[in-house]
């Protein structure tokens, strides 16, 4: 697209503002034909630039709905501010579809005058991906949940129910069809109360609902034994999540509890319950003899029961075994039942995570004559809740691949979570600066706005906002925070969830080519203001203090325009260009970004030598075609952030404008220089070099303004030279002349800067004596002519060059020039009458017409 295609007012090379952009960018007029579109819109749309330009960007949306709703725009330019950003779908030349972010902003001219649109769109399907990858990932934890042999569910913070196994529906039938996500915990209950699910043990369906979920809200990890109206006995241990939620394991027990209520009644009953059970039954005497063992108990110890029985059943355990469970044994032997849970390795080989449950068997007399173990494998409960503890492992690890920071806080500032990202701004660890205030770390002005957004949050409200402050780890960015409020499961906020994306690069990014576009687009600036502006919007955008524009010949390197912070750098400094950073950067014939000098290839450069300069971003300048110079950003610090390949097509296009300033201002300059010779020709006499007859009178009318405003005073001097028509005759018109160019150089030796001097005819002159009445001009003008007989000596001439002198002071009443030039005609005509070599004033008495000496 040529730059005659271009609405007027748009001052703006677009490919080298837009062309290198990983964005699409596409210009359209008013009416949405496109102008113009960079090589990112080409290759991402799939057509030609000239197969787009002049059609409507119509064809570059998916839903005609989202290509008006982008269009309208409000045309007044002190609306352009507003959001314009959206999410929707575009559509490529082979039909394809796409998500994309696309921002759309109506262009102004100068005049405020609506010129066209700017287009700008970024791609987003590979984000899209991503969170569809979380969702399957999602799923597949959803998966490995339904292989867990045991009822298992997990509920939020709310209490409502977030996923739960196809095993936890199969142990309540009644109740299954409410168990979706979303549902509360107590409306799943109601459920099965409708449907008379559970045993309600005498109690009302209130009575039982509040024991049930007293317990429930409780969950700290205890066993709640749960009676079905079926008959079922569920064994129910509920514990709280690190994020308020519960997470619960349902084991039908039933068999164990009929196991339990036929020991009551004979022995005989629990010896052949026993054998039924999925849980060893053993039961031993004072002296650890095993007295009774079910089949499971065999089973597990590789030993028939007339092997089991009489022997020292706990000796054929693992010795660490023992001890761990001695001080258990000896509180049941002591009277109390006790229940623990350990890994053990059996003798069948198999290693298995059991809970133990030490019975005493007490005889009428009160006393333990025995106790018996109980053993029940939960290897699958364990690993359920291993299963869940990697769950959260892995959401930690994805919520450290995300490139925002996510922290929790409680009510009074503490850290309850935090990820790598958000850790690394506070320059700590997530172990570091969990249970620390770390926002205490913060500068006190955004520890201000932070107490505010946070005290609104914990009054319930989710609050976004954008902040810009330097972060411990020394960085400064520009943060998008979302402050969410946590609630417990009565409904309180027991703190608040952050989450804060840094938009640094984006916002900077967006404000300096915005803020480019301003200055190269004004007429308001100078270039050399334009150029200043240009260097200086670069230190701000590379957070870099200092900034240079250098012009380079013949290797040497000449600092035209600089920028620092305490003017550490001066105008007109030079070095070889070897001893530059910038020798790089010609040698490169583009941008060079070097983040720390001490640890790059470049460690041993004698600039890193003499000025210790870490940080480097710098890329040449063409003027015209011809190399220029460079332009480039230092620091004495490391660098934090890397350069990205954004920071270098910045660096390029400043290089850009600052070119075009430069070349233009060489214009300008060029042109001036023209017009001030031609001014000077024109205004000036050729041989004597005074001024002309036009350009003198001019500078008289100017004069006579003057007076007639401020009373400030002049004389007019009429100057002929004696006979010179003679000495042309007799000598010549070069010899002539010479007498001119001499009697015009010891006049002007003779006058100030401030009076005027001109050549009116052949050989007269005429002088404007600033400030001066008649009297002092007389006697000026009076040593001029003395001069000139004493001076003006020209070969071959044997006499001297005389001069006769007429003059005028202005008065009140004059209007025109001419008056006062008349008048000191006159007072010549008077002194050549007189006999010539003298001066006359003409007479300020009534008589006008008779000059006096």
């Amino acid at each position: 697209m040529s730059q005659e295609s271009l609405p007027k007012g748009i001052h703006l090379d677009l490919h080298r503002s837009f062309g290198a952009l990983t964005e699409c960018v596409v210009l359209t007029r008013p009416d949405r034909r496109i102008l113009y579109t960079n090589d990112a819109a080409e290759k991402t749309f799939g057509y030609d630039r000239h197969e787009l330009v002049g059609q409507t960007c119509e064809i570059l949306f998916f839903d005609k709905a989202d290509f008006e709703a982008t269009g309208d725009l409000n045309q007044e330019k002190s609306n352009t501010s507003k959001n314009n950003r959206f999410t929707l779908k575009l559509k490529r030349r082979n039909g394809k579809v796409f998500t994309a972010e696309v921002v759309n902003s109506a262009i102004f001219d100068a005049t405020s005058s609506h010129v066209g649109y700017l287009f700008i769109a970024r791609d987003i399907s590979d984000q899209l991906v991503l969170e569809a990858l979380v969702t399957e990932a999602a799923k597949t934890l959803e998966d490995a949940i339904n292989a867990i042999s045991e009822g298992f569910a997990l509920y939020d913070k709310e209490d409502r129910l977030v996923v739960c196994n196809e095993m936890y529906r199969q142990i309540y039938p009644e109740s299954a069809a409410s168990m979706t996500p979303g549902t509360h915990f107590e409306d799943i209950l109601r459920s099965g109360l409708q449907k008379g699910q559970y045993d309600l043990g005498g109690k009302t369906e209130d009575e039982w609902l509040s024991e049930r979920l007293r317990k429930h809200k409780t969950a700290d990890g205890k066993a709640i034994e749960q009676k079905l109206a079926d008959g079922r006995w569920l064994n129910i241990a509920e514990r709280r999540t690190r994020s308020g939620g519960i997470a619960g394991i349902r084991t039908d027990i039933t068999p164990l509890k009929d196991a339990h209520a036929k020991l009551a009644a004979s022995n005989e009953n629990l010896v052949r319950l026993a054998n039924t059970l999925p849980s060893t039954i053993i039961e031993i005497d004072r002296d650890g003899i095993c007295i009774l063992a079910n089949d499971i108990a065999c089973s597990w110890f590789a030993k028939t029961r007339e092997e089991l029985l009489g022997t020292k059943v706990r000796e054929l355990l693992p010795e660490a075994v023992q001890n761990s469970s001695k001080n258990y044994l000896d509180l049941a032997f002591a009277g109390t039942p006790a229940q623990f849970e350990l890994p053990i390795n059996y003798p069948d080989g198999n290693k298995r995570h059991v809970r133990l449950e030490y019975l005493p068997k007490i005889d009428e007399r009160q006393r333990v004559q025995s106790l018996v173990a109980c053993a029940t494998d939960i290897s699958d409960i364990k690993k359920a809740e291993a299963d869940l503890k990697e769950a959260y492992r892995n959401m930690t690890i994805l919520a450290n691949s995300l490139s925002c920071a996510i922290s929790e806080i409680d009510r009074d500032g503490t850290c309850i979570f935090i990820n790598e990202i958000g850790a690394s701004w506070y320059g700590g660890t997530p172990d570091e600066l969990v249970g620390t205030k770390f926002r205490e770390s913060l500068p006190e002005e955004a520890q201000e706005k932070n107490r505010k957004l946070v005290d609104e949050c914990l009054a319930g409200n989710t609050v976004q906002t954008e902040m810009e402050t330097t972060f411990p780890d020394g960085e400064t960015r520009i943060v998008e925070i979302e402050y969410t409020p946590k609630y417990d499961d009565h409904g309180d906020i027991t703190g608040l969830i952050t989450l804060s994306t840094d938009i640094t690069r984006r916002k900077r990014t967006e404000e300096t080519l915005a803020e480019l576009y301003s200055i190269t687009s004004t007429r308001e600036l100078s270039h050399e203001e334009k150029i200043n502006l240009i260097l200086k919007l670069g230190c701000e955008h590379f957070n870099l203090p200092f900034g240079i524009i250098s012009h380079i010949i013949d290797n040497r390197y000449t600092v035209v325009r600089a920028e620092s912070p305490n003017n550490e750098i001066n105008v007109g400094d030079a070095f070889d260009i070897g001893d530059t950073y910038c020798a790089l950067t010609v040698a490169a014939d583009g941008p060079v970004a070097i983040d720390a000098m001490k640890s790059s290839p470049y460690a041993g450069h004698p600039c890193y030598a003499m000025f210790k300069l870490e940080t480097y971003i710098g890329t040449p300048i063409v003027v015209d075609g011809e190399p220029y110079g460079t332009i480039n950003f230092t620091s004495p610090d490391a660098r934090i952030t890397g350069f990205s390949q954004t920071d270098r097509e910045i660096i390029r296009q400043f290089a850009d404008w600052v070119g075009h300033e430069i070349a233009r201002q060489q214009d300008q300059e060029a042109l001036m220089e023209a017009y001030i010779r031609l001014e000077r020709i024109s205004s000036t006499d050729d041989l004597t070099g005074v001024l002309n007859r036009r350009a003198f009178l001019d500078r008289a009318g100017t004069e006579l303004a003057r007076f007639r405003r401020t009373k400030r005073a002049f004389t007019t001097v009429m100057m002929d030279i004696d006979h010179f028509k003679s000495i042309n005759d007799t000598y010549g018109h070069a010899i002539g002349d010479a007498v001119l160019q001499k009697f015009a150089d010891i006049v002007k030796d003779s006058l100030r800067s401030v009076d005027v001097f001109g050549r009116v005819g052949g050989e007269e002159f005429c002088i404007l004596l600033d400030s001066s009445g008649r009297e002092a001009a007389f006697q000026v003008t009076e040593r001029i002519r003395k001069r000139i007989a004493d001076e003006c000596i020209v070969e071959p001439l044997s006499r001297p060059i005389t001069c006769s002198v007429g003059l005028s002071a202005v008065r009140d009443g004059d209007v025109e020039f001419s008056t006062i030039l008349q008048r000191a005609d006159g007072a010549l005509y008077k002194a050549k009458e007189q006999g010539r070599n003298r001066c006359v004033a003409y007479s300020s008495v009534a008589d006008e017409l008779a000059p006096i000496e």
